[in-house]
């Protein structure tokens, strides 16, 4: 293959894992990149391949290369008053993000799979193709389901995945609203984020609450 379309995309340090699970935890990842890696959405990372150490030290997933930078990364547009609602360039490029990730997070649902690991850092905004694409990475490390292997992992999502339930469709629902709400603090310099919240229109800030809600029964 072309080594330019390839990266190693994230490497599992396996001091993590206790000697004795490193090859459950191999093979665990190469099951989820045989069930989930070679899915075909343009709002995913294509994922080629497994890479281990010879040491068996570390792991890794051969991915493609994608130009951009994580939504934690990027600068929103904003505002100079602090007290008024965000401006339409803000939230019309928030909202791009938001809608982009949503339909893959859909296509994912309608195919009966759940992402379980939302956040900033696996969300890519790719640059090089004129119109801006939201690309989502970890879908294989995350069904990969390390989680009980790791020594001493911390839990991380929905308030029911941090109580220990496996994740659901409604628990990434939680993560794209948690998500939404951080862009939202995160284009308001200085402002705390209850203050930040205010300058979202009243309608998205109904839609964030319910999706918010910590019982999954009760949100969309």
């Amino acid at each position: 293959r072309d080594t330019q379309a390839m990266r190693v995309l994230d490497i599992l340090a396996l001091e993590e894992v206790p000697p004795k699970n490193r090859p459950v935890a191999y093979e665990l990842l190469a099951g989820a990149l045989s069930r989930f890696g070679r899915l075909d959405h343009p709002g995913l990372a294509r994922v080629f391949g497994t890479a281990r150490s010879e040491t068996a030290d570390a792991f890794a997933l051969v991915s493609e290369y994608i130009e951009g930078q994580s939504v934690d990364q990027i600068a929103l547009a904003r505002g100079s008053d602090r007290d008024a609602p965000l401006d339409n360039q803000t939230l019309v490029g928030l909202l791009g993000i938001v809608e982009q990730l949503a339909a893959t997070l859909g296509w994912l649902h309608r195919q009966g799979i759940v992402h379980g690991r939302v956040k900033s850092t696996n969300v890519i905004l790719e640059v090089d193709r004129g119109e801006p694409r939201v690309r989502l990475l970890d879908l294989v490390w995350s069904r990969a389901g390390f989680g009980r292997l790791l020594a001493g992992s911390r839990r991380e999502g929905a308030p029911e995945q941090i109580a220990g339930a496996s994740a659901s469709a409604a628990s990434d629902q939680w993560s794209l609203a948690k998500l939404t709400s951080d862009l939202i603090v995160g284009a308001t310099d200085g402002t705390s984020p209850t203050r930040a919240l205010t300058r979202a229109p009243l309608a998205l800030l109904r839609v964030l609450r319910r999706a918010l809600e910590d019982d999954p029964a009760r949100r969309y």
